[in-house]
This record gives C-alpha cells, structure tokens and sequence, in this order.
C-alpha cells in the first residue's frame, strides 16, 4: 500500500522498521521477518510494523507490510512504476507499485545537469527519500540475516546502503538496533569503513554467532565481548512433527536442498567448471539415495535461484535412472516459508545447504547432513553439536557424501535426541531477547501497559 504522508506519525502508534536487503525470495531471510514479526506482535499488539526491502512488493505479499524501498534500485523501480502502468497495470504492480511507501516528491532530474552529477542523482534523490520516510519510523531495526557482507555487489552495495539509512535515522532522532546479524566478507577497506561507522552509530546490536562477534571485532572495532544471540529464527512458532523411529519399516524420505554454488548465471563468485562438478557429485549422490530404497524431495531455500539448479539436476538424473527410481524423486511447489517448513517436518533426513534450510530442519528436530558453502552454515552446526554432519562444499566428492549421508541414516534417532534439548537452548535465548527488546521499546515509545496487553 502506499504511504499517505498525511495519515501516518509518531502521534498515531509507536512505528517499528524491520529492515534488510530481503525481498527476492530467498524463504531464510523470510523466515527471520515471519518470527520477528509474530513475536514482536505478540509482546506490543498495538505497535505498528513497516518493512524496508529491496522487493517491497514481495515484503507486502509475504508478510502484509507497507515497506520502503531499502536501495536505489527498488527506489528507481518505483519512480518507474508510474509510467510503467501506462502501458498496462501488470508491470506497473511487477515494479511493486501497489505496497511501496514513496514520501517523496522528487521530480524528473534536469537535462542540463552535468554527465557526472546526473550518474549520482539517483542515489541523492534515494538519500532524500530515506530520510523523509524516517519522520514516520520511531525504531530502525535490522532483523537479522547476514547483513554485514560485501559478497553481493561490493561495499558501495549493502554495507554503503545500511550506512545510508543508519545515518540518516540518527539524524532524525530514530533509535537503530541491529538484532542476531551476522557477519560475512568484508574485504575492502571502503567496506570496512561504512560497516564500522554503522555499527558505531547504532543504539544497541547483537550478533548471531561467536564467529560473527569475533569478525565484527577484527574487522570493525567492535566490543570484544559483544553479545550473541542466536539467529531469529529459532523463534518461529513450530511445532516438531513426530519422528519415524526404526522400528517402523519402509523407505526413508530424504529431503535435499540445491543452490548455485559456483553457477555462473547468479552465485558471486563464478566457474561453470565448479558449477557442473557440484552438479556432478550431488547427482551421484541422488543416485545413491535412490539406490538404498529411499525417496527423494528435492526443496528449494530460494524460490528462483534454486528452481533453476533443481531443473539442471534432473536433467542429469532422467539420463542415468530407470522409471521406477524417477518416480520416487519429486520435486514440490515451494513458495513460503509454510511450504518449506511442511516439505521439512515430513522428512525423515535433511541434507541441506542454504543456512536457513539447516537452521528450519533444526528447528523441527530433524537430523541434518549439512553441504557448508560458508562459514555461518559450519558454525551453526558446531553450536549446535552437530559438526560431525558437515561437509564443506569446496571439497564436496562422491565417497565422502556418501559415507556421510549412511552413517546419519544408521545415527539418526541418537542425533535427533540430542538434538532437542540444544533447539530449546537456542529458542530460549531468542525469545529471552525478544522480551528485552520489547521491553525497550515500550521505554522509547512511551508506551504504557494498556499497548502490552492490546487494549485501549
């Protein structure tokens, strides 16, 4: 929907920005913004929740946010939008028309502005942007995920981006909290540097792991003894669907998660030669499942990118299997966080990849084979006692997967039992964090005890 200046202010309820470079489907960063969102309602039913993404018509439709645009390219597709919808109201609503909150008035810039200046005025006019939409926002919150990284685009990309918007909310009077954020590449010293001030400029921040704590210090300067608190996820209302014990005869389902690695169309740092080599290996792998009697559910964690890998995989399966192991292999619609939590709790073993596809099989106590293309997923499983069931991709073979993946079918009932008590350890720490946050933010927006309980 789209702001109305005059209707919205500090005068009405106590406004919270959930913010982060989300909106592409990626179901991890939604699943984040779906646990923040419940238990922050839960806590302050009466605040008023805004989102601010690079997809602010997929933040809309996902989660029923009115969002802001969180970069300059969102914000240029919505000055777009506007004559877009001339030539027909579909691409009009593709741009997000229809969910993004525009406070700004901006014109078309001038002809007669020099070449240099017109390539910098759409990042002015986003900067003018940010800070009109501020008036209406009493709390920043970046909302998890693994906001500080230069992996996609470079410094000037999301840590210039994050800076902007931090900035500017501390010079409108806005109270910026980072929660559970993690930490990624950051490599250059202009990275570095807009990182560092973000950090600095913010009231109060967290990280979601020891090692993102530790990078942040290395890097950034930042509190040797910062807090942690683990990913927002685990404080996703789910409730862990029975487990098939032994004793109970019959094919396991297997679900396994794909994702770009290497793949020259999308992952950042591309070889189409490391591409087909993972393909190569996971299609064996697949084959080997097949081959025990399994059934396979091929998942995705984001919904475009991995929809893709998954096609190029069966196209290597259907020229090397027989009819009857192709029938045991599907491969699910899977749009929402719902989805994936569903094609999850009906598996028997995980092999996953993507961080949040780890994290959500965790979560529903299921025993996980996790593929690490980066830190924070070999991380996870060390926290949570699980190391012993995780490969790194860059050395991903044929033998060791397959090794792998037999001993966690033999283990499985030990590891999910061990499991359960270190998912309570980690839900509790989050939910402890979502009590002391909400109860700051009754302190910075005045709010009594009549907003906790919802009533007027």
């Amino acid at each position: 929907m789209m702001h109305d200046d005059s209707s919205i202010g500090r005068g009405r309820r106590c406004t919270v920005a959930l913010m982060g470079p989300f909106g592409f489907g990626n179901l991890g960063d939604a699943a984040i913004q779906d646990a923040v969102i419940t238990n922050l309602r839960l806590r302050l039913p009466r605040i008023r929740l805004v989102g601010i993404s690079m997809r602010p018509a997929d933040t809309q439709w996902r989660h029923g946010l009115d969002t802001y645009c969180y970069d300059t390219t969102a914000y240029l597709n919505l000055r777009r939008a506007p004559r877009q919808a001339k030539h027909g109201g579909a691409a009009a609503n593709a741009l997000g028309a229809s969910s993004v909150a525009d406070p700004s008035n901006s014109r078309r810039p001038s002809r007669w502005y020099p070449k240099r200046l017109m390539g910098r005025l759409p990042e002015l006019q986003h900067a003018w942007y940010v800070f009109r939409a501020l008036r209406h926002i009493d709390v920043l919150v970046a909302s998890g995920g693994g906001q500080l990284d230069e992996s996609w685009g470079g410094p000037r990309n999301h840590p210039f981006t994050l800076f902007k918007w931090t900035a500017l909310a501390r010079l409108r009077g806005v109270r910026v909290v980072f929660l559970s954020v993690g930490v990624g590449t950051i490599d250059s010293a202009e990275g570095r540097w807009f990182l560092r001030w973000t950090l600095r400029l913010t009231h109060q921040y967290t990280f979601r792991d020891t090692g993102s704590r530790d990078l942040a210090n290395l890097a950034l300067g930042t509190q040797r003894w910062a807090k942690v608190v683990p990913d927002l996820a685990f404080g996703l209302p789910v409730n862990p669907a029975p487990y098939r014990s032994d004793s109970r005869p019959g094919p396991l389902n297997v679900a396994i998660g794909v994702l770009p690695f290497y793949d020259p169309r999308m992952w950042p740092q591309r070889s189409a030669a490391k591409y087909e080599k993972y393909l190569s290996v996971m299609a064996d792998f697949c084959r080997h499942v097949l081959e025990k009697g399994h059934r396979i559910t091929l998942i995705v964690g984001e919904v475009n990118q991995d929809r893709v890998v998954i096609g190029d995989l069966l196209v290597r399966l259907n020229d090397n299997i027989n009819e009857g192991r192709r029938e045991r292999i599907s491969a699910p619609s899977i749009a929402t966080v719902n989805d994936l939590i569903s094609a999850l709790a009906s598996a028997d073993i995980v092999v996953a990849a993507r961080f949040h596809g780890v994290l959500l099989s965790l979560l529903l106590e299921r025993p996980v084979l996790a593929l690490s293309y980066e830190r924070k997923v070999r991380q996870l499983m060390i926290d949570l006692s699980q190391g012993e069931q995780c490969i790194e991709l860059e050395n991903l073979a044929h033998e060791p997967l397959r090794a792998a993946f037999d001993r966690l079918a033999i283990e499985r009932e030990r590891i999910q039992a061990r499991l359960r008590s270190d998912i309570r350890l980690q839900t509790m720490q989050v939910m402890a964090q979502f009590d002391s946050f909400s109860h700051d933010l009754k302190t910075a927006c005045h709010l009594g005890d009549e907003d906790r309980s919802g009533h007027i």
